[in-house]
């Protein structure tokens, strides 16, 4: 099963990078939101309801894009949580990526 990371420190980087205030209610519009967050670690908002409905928490491979996205390491966003994770889970998922594309290119 695929390792996950709580989404509550890539939100609040997120937040942080915004410059933003908080949406507390009422008028959204330059405030920062479900939606403003979606688009800046690049998944459509559809994705981050999903996150959020699966327990606030994404698998490893999410947090490192979107972390990435955001223009932070992963390793800056979850610190201790991130190292946690097993290394070997990475390859595997690294290997299986890397056939995809081979496959994609070559045929």
């Amino acid at each position: 099963m695929a390792q996950t990371l709580g989404i509550k420190p890539l939100e609040d980087e997120a937040f942080r990078l915004s410059g933003r205030d908080r949406f507390d209610g009422g008028d959204a519009t330059g405030t920062f939101n479900d939606r403003v967050f979606a688009d800046m670690i690049g998944v459509a908002y559809r994705t981050l309801k999903r996150w959020r409905a699966a327990g606030g928490t994404l698998t490893w491979d999410s947090a490192d894009k979107a972390a990435i996205r955001l223009g932070s390491h992963p390793l800056t966003v979850w610190g201790p949580d991130w190292m946690a994770l097993d290394s070997d889970e990475w390859d595997d998922a690294l290997a299986d990526e890397a056939t995809a594309t081979v496959e994609a290119v070559v045929g």
